[in-house]
């Protein structure tokens, strides 16, 4: 819920984004599939050029995940990551 009031109210140049990058990379790590899920949503409405460098690292071993849908996300998120700053994942 706290992501979807976030998505809604901040824009990507909000320096509250900075703020969340923690509860971010708490949900990233997490062992239930559903918060990795949520974390990596709210990175596809969030993401600035900004917090790319701070969870980049954790997006890319999400490829490496056992569930399907964690994978089809972290590529969503690569490709965002792509789009915001081109070129820092090669």
């Amino acid at each position: 819920m706290g992501y979807l009031l976030c998505s809604l109210f901040f824009n990507q140049s909000s320096e509250l984004l900075i703020m969340m990058i923690a509860t971010i990379q708490k949900d990233l790590a997490s062992t239930n599939v559903h918060e990795i899920v949520i974390g990596l949503t709210a990175l596809t409405k969030l993401m600035n050029s900004s917090i790319v460098g701070s969870v980049a690292d954790s997006v890319l071993k999400l490829m490496s995940h056992q569930t399907d849908i964690v994978r089809k996300k972290t590529l969503l998120v690569i490709e965002k990551i792509q789009k915001v700053s081109p070129g820092y994942i090669s």
